[in-house]
């Protein structure tokens, strides 16, 4: 709820519209006055003495790590950081960027303030801390509040500078728990490194928690508590007990902490601030959403970006993605009676989005095409879709895709971050696809006779063919690079192989084999008589010339009855255990020889 500080330590006077010597109007989003100052802006006119969330005074000395009296260039050098030091035998670290200190390029940015932060593993058997003695007590019984933005991660050790943050948040809640004791300890060494807990050792209590999601990005984490006795001493880290998810445990798999960072540590009465803004929801996945919690006794709200007012936004919450507003301050001033005010603060960064890295190989060739790719984005992308520009998409880190149709292709690759936010990368003709030829061509004369050898080729390839290479095996010339070539094959039936290989501009091929046939010029003769008595003379009937044409011989008997069938006339018949007598033959052409059918008589003697 909305509240103002008590016993009048701070007056909360406002003048929302200053008649003294301007008419600016401070809610209006407009320069009344001309002095190109606009609400807010105009601190002369438009004054809230109020004080905000944002310049309340720490109790913790050194609140953002600013201060250093080294520079750390190891893990677990907290101390380095003035007032600072490390609470457990569990260290936590120093995280300073300037040249030489411990730094990382995936811590994410902009920090909420400064150069520096601390740093610390919450793991179930190992949880680090990060301890400090107050600048003043805070008393018993008086409510506190304690603002930390936090970011995770994960880390682990790396070989070449002792450590590595990767910017893949760990699964699941944890509540950020403050500690406190009565005295400021000298600070002795904690034994928490085998998931001990610190409450227990000497004085030291839980004064309250906060439950915190990680998402890669900074984040508010505001714990509120009342004392139970004075407190000069605090810890800040992970919650005693079974507290600690078994997500952030270590595994072959896994093999990273759950690390995480702490900035900007204001902690003071809870009545110095102001009310928080509280924010659901994210720009990136356009559904963000800020509120502000507020009492009965105020009269008037007002929301500003950047100091300007948004007309029309004067409830205590805040449709930012269903408006259209972009990244940002936020100001949300509170008014009693138009008497007094109070201005909360927040500002939303504009998501920053990785760099998506889209992988592919080969990225031109012959259709049909078979590309790889892989993406290779940000460590946190926890899925990614294709867009392949031919109409189909995948949704896996490393698809194979063939393109099948000859074109330029645009590839968009769509990346979700472990926040969800969903960033997309579109690479403009990333792919080239080239038409590959089809080869054809037609020869005549066909089938060829043996008094007419001389073949005529015609090229009927298609797909913009540029070079020929023909092959006709043993047949002078042997190989062509006409389109149109003659080659003269031998008089002898047979068939005789050629291949056609053709090629077009792009470098493409198509191969195809083919045959020229040589047919017999239809004379053929078979003998009336045959005597299969094993002498080695005429044992078998068979025509008297090769003919290398397809043909079925068929032998009948004097009743009309087969008693043999062939489709190797050139085998002949042998006759068999037939008896002596005369048989009726057929010979019949297969596969679209254009003979005719022929037939007669045969005398099988074996006595002869």
């Amino acid at each position: 709820m909305l509240s103002f500080p008590r016993h009048g330590l701070f007056m909360l006077a406002l003048l929302l519209v200053s008649m003294v010597s301007a008419q600016e109007t401070c809610n209006n989003a407009l320069d009344d006055d001309g002095d190109g100052l606009i609400d807010l802006n105009d601190t002369t006119d438009c004054a809230c003495n109020g004080l905000s969330a944002g310049t309340v005074p720490s109790l913790i000395p050194n609140p953002s790590f600013e201060a250093y009296d080294c520079v750390p260039d190891s893990v677990s050098e907290l101390a380095c950081a003035e007032a600072w030091e490390q609470a457990t035998d569990a260290t936590t670290d120093y995280l300073l960027n300037v040249p030489g200190a411990l730094w990382d390029v995936d811590i994410p940015q902009p920090l909420p303030d400064g150069i520096g932060i601390a740093g610390g593993v919450i793991n179930p058997a190992y949880r680090e801390y990060l301890g400090a003695c107050l600048t003043a007590p805070m008393e018993a019984g008086v409510e506190y509040t304690l603002r930390i933005r936090v970011a995770a991660g994960s880390a682990q050790g790396d070989t070449i500078d002792g450590w590595d943050y990767v910017d893949i948040p760990p699964v699941g809640a944890v509540d950020i728990t403050l500690f406190g004791s009565a005295s400021c300890p000298g600070w002795p060494v904690i034994p928490v490194s085998n998931g001990d807990c610190v409450v227990g050792v000497g004085d030291w209590a839980e004064l309250g928690a906060m439950t915190y999601v990680a998402d890669g990005t900074w984040l508010t984490v505001t714990i509120t508590f009342v004392p139970a006795t004075d407190i000069q001493a605090v810890m800040i880290g992970a919650p005693c007990g079974t507290a600690v998810p078994g997500s952030f445990s270590l595994t072959p798999d896994n093999p990273y902490y759950a690390y995480f960072l702490y900035d900007d540590l204001t902690l003071n009465e809870t009545a110095l601030f102001d009310p928080l803004i509280g924010q659901s929801g994210r720009l990136c996945t356009n559904d963000l959403v800020l509120h502000v919690e507020a009492d009965s006794t105020v009269t008037g709200f007002q929301w500003y970006l950047n100091g300007v007012a948004l007309p029309g936004q004067t409830d205590s919450t805040l449709q930012v993605s269903a408006n259209g507003l972009p990244a940002g301050t936020y100001q949300f001033l509170a008014s009693v009676n138009d008497t007094a005010c109070t201005v909360s603060e927040l500002t939303l960064f504009a998501p920053q989005p990785p760099t998506i890295g889209a992988q592919a190989a080969p990225l031109s060739g012959c259709a049909p095409l078979a590309v790889q790719f892989a993406e290779a984005a940000a460590d946190s992308v926890v899925s990614c879709t294709w867009a392949f520009g031919d109409g189909d998409s995948a949704n896996v880190f490393e698809p194979l895709h063939v393109y099948e149709d000859p074109g330029t292709y645009d590839v968009t690759l769509a990346v979700t971050l472990a926040d969800g936010c969903r960033y997309d990368t579109t690479y403009q003709d990333l792919v080239v696809v080239s038409e590959t030829p089809v080869a054809a061509f037609t020869a005549n004369p066909q089938p060829a006779t043996p008094d007419d050898t001389e073949i005529s080729f015609t090229d009927q390839s298609s797909g913009g063919v540029t070079a020929w290479i023909w092959d006709f095996d043993s047949i002078p010339p042997f190989t062509s690079t006409d389109s149109d070539p003659t080659v003269t094959f031998p008089a002898v039936p047979g068939e005789y192989p050629v291949v056609l290989v053709v090629t077009n501009a792009a470098g493409c091929t198509d191969t195809l084999r083919s045959s020229i046939r040589v047919e017999s010029n239809g004379d053929i003769t078979l003998p009336n008589v045959f005597t299969p008595n094993g002498d080695g003379v005429n044992d078998r009937f068979l025509p008297l010339e090769q003919y290398p044409g397809n043909w079925r011989l068929t032998m009948l008997n004097r009743w009309g009855q087969q008693v043999f069938a062939t489709n190797r006339v050139t085998e002949g018949w042998n006759g068999a255990d037939a008896p002596d007598g005369i048989y009726f033959w057929t010979l019949e052409a297969l596969e679209g020889q254009v003979n005719p059918l022929r037939s007669g008589y045969v005398a099988l003697l074996r006595g002869r």
